[in-house]
């Protein structure tokens, strides 16, 4: 199935908004309290499960969505947002519902 240019760029303007997402991950953890180690490695956990999710995204990105199966796409967001929160999975899919919609789509 080949996917027509309007959700081509939702999906590319979605790893975009993952991209984002990527980069505000970063917090210093505070030497003298041990409870923002554990913080700091379960955020560390969560980014590298959004990068995970994410990456052959941008592999089909780069070719023009050739063999780009959409609904496993969405099943493995599905599964990290079981995983690590269900505000992920519909913060991302209604990132690309309202760019495919045309609305203004919020970046992050």
């Amino acid at each position: 199935m080949h996917l027509d240019s309007a959700r081509q760029q939702a999906y590319r303007h979605l790893l975009y908004t993952v991209f984002l997402h990527l980069r505000s991950g970063e917090r210093e953890a505070v030497w003298w309290r041990p409870a923002s180690w554990w913080q700091r490695a379960d955020e560390l956990r969560k980014l590298k499960s959004v990068a995970d999710a994410f990456h052959n995204l941008a592999f089909f990105s780069l070719h023009d969505f050739e063999r780009f199966d959409e609904d496993r796409f969405w099943r493995d967001i599905a599964l990290l947002g079981r995983k690590h929160g269900a505000d992920l999975e519909e913060r991302y899919r209604g990132i690309f519902d309202a760019y495919v919609e045309g609305r203004t789509a919020r970046l992050w």
